[in-house]
């Protein structure tokens, strides 16, 4: 579905599944420094993916991923970075937002992962609260699905619009 966006036209993401899907590519998961970023807008308090590298066949189950989460707490929905280690038995390392984010207000997210160091920021500010160890290993090589919306393997979708999504090989700040 068609909407405004932050930037020009975006994507309306609703709970009914609506998602965008790529096939697997190594462009979609970087070997080293990452950054993932995007405009999101929600529409409504619920958890939802935002961006999302599945992996598909078990665990672990994915590469990173950007969603908004209520963290156990009920009615504070934040963003969180989500960032998947090859190592030993596999390890999430994630970053939650101190920001609660408001329906019907524009966010700009961005997920870094630089050397060990995995941030989030939210509108240029490093948000992070809830921070795990520094990162160690590379990143699950996934050979599943990249997402916007909606995760296959975490059925939630997003209830609102996303706008300018962007993967690169290096960290931004």
């Amino acid at each position: 579905n068609n909407a405004t966006g932050r930037a020009a036209g975006a994507d309306l993401f609703k709970e009914n599944k609506d998602y965008l899907e790529g096939a697997d590519h190594a462009d979609f998961t970087p070997d080293g420094d990452m950054t993932i970023q995007a405009w999101v807008s929600i529409e409504s308090h619920r958890k939802g993916m935002v961006v999302y590298k599945s992996n598909g066949s078990g665990p672990p189950w994915y590469s990173y991923e950007i969603i908004i989460h209520d963290n156990l707490e009920a009615g504070s929905y934040r963003a969180q970075f989500r960032w998947y280690s090859d190592v030993a038995v596999y390890t999430t390392y994630k970053n939650t937002s101190s920001t609660a984010m408001s329906t019907d207000t524009w966010y700009h997210l961005a997920g870094v992962h630089s050397g060990t160091d995995l941030k989030l920021y939210v509108d240029g500010n490093d948000s992070n609260v809830d921070t795990t160890a520094p990162t160690s290993g590379t990143i699950v090589d996934s050979t599943s699905w990249f997402e916007i919306g909606f995760g296959h393997l975490d059925p939630d979708p997003v209830d609102g619009i996303i706008d300018e999504v962007r993967l690169s090989s290096v960290a931004r700040s």
